[in-house]
């Protein structure tokens, strides 16, 4: 009926932009042939986990435009799950930063990236090379992130942290207000002050 049609165009749109072997490669069959799948033609919400990973960055430009035509257009909202800085930045309004399993600051995308309060956050931003910056002046975040299946008592990242005391070790922070972001740390007003 109506409703296969308009899945079909909308299929259609997404093949002619990525062309259809890439679009089987990332998301499966789009055929549709198999009992249960259903695709709502006009969502609320569009949730797209990694769009960009691994594509040259003509393509990725595509995919955000893309993305951002879609929100426009259709009135729907994008819920973008990348570890892609440049395509946050590109294309989202507000952030959310997760560390081991938790979001550990979320805000507007302008603030996060040039004033991040969580020492997480912090580091994230400061492991990223720009164009114009000094390879001496990218700041890696020591360690590892722990195991799901071994996550250290308080918060997730003391055993990184350098802001990291007893209080970080016994107890996980609440979020908590950061100027226009929520923040889960102990140490806040002692992170704005670096």
């Amino acid at each position: 009926g109506r409703a296969h049609h308009e899945a079909r165009r909308i299929v259609d749109h997404q093949e002619g932009v990525l062309g259809h072997d890439d679009l089987v490669a990332r998301h499966g069959d789009v055929g549709g042939g198999r009992g249960g799948n259903a695709v709502d033609p006009e969502p609320s919400l569009l949730i797209a986990d990694e769009p960009t990973t691994a594509l040259d960055v003509s393509i990725q430009a595509q995919i955000t435009a893309l993305l951002r035509h879609t929100c426009r257009s259709r009135g729907a909202a994008v819920m973008l799950v990348t570890h892609d800085m440049g395509v946050i930045a590109e294309t989202a309004d507000r952030v959310a930063v997760m560390y081991a399993g938790r979001i550990v600051e979320t805000g507007p995308v302008e603030t996060i990236i040039r004033a991040p309060r969580h020492p997480y956050t912090k580091g994230l931003i400061g492991s990223i090379p720009t164009l114009t910056g000094d390879r001496d002046t990218l700041t890696p975040i020591p360690g590892a992130v722990p195991p799901l299946s071994d996550m250290p008592r308080g918060c997730a990242f003391h055993p990184r942290c350098t802001l990291a005391d007893t209080l970080c070790q016994q107890t996980r922070p609440e979020m908590r207000a950061a100027g226009v972001s929520i923040a889960a740390c102990h140490h806040l007003e002692a992170e704005h002050m670096r």
